[in-house]
């Protein structure tokens, strides 16, 4: 029985200090990305009138206005109500 080993070119070398570097810089900038930059979007979702939880909590919704409305007062449940089936079986590992 005889053994072969073959060298790895330096053309494979190169390639895999060239993917190893890629892997590295990807890495190295989704941390910077993740960790260390302004969120922008954060004002675009969040309206500055809206930043604090408390003035959230004092606004007030006036329940008539809602329930009044016509096409409030058209919707209705789409959801049918569950009706219990069976559980299993009395041994789940027996033969069937």
């Amino acid at each position: 029985m005889a053994f072969s080993f073959e060298t790895q070119s330096d053309k494979g070398k190169f390639w895999n200090v060239i993917g190893l570097a890629a892997v590295i810089v990807a890495l190295g900038a989704g941390t910077y990305l993740l960790f260390f930059t302004e969120e922008p979007l954060v004002d675009v979702i969040v309206p500055p009138e809206l930043e604090s939880i408390s003035k959230l909590s004092d606004a007030e919704i006036e329940e008539g206005v809602l329930t009044e409305n016509p096409v409030y007062q058209q919707l209705g449940s789409k959801v049918n109500d569950i009706e219990p089936g069976e559980a299993g079986r009395d041994n789940p590992f027996a033969p069937f």
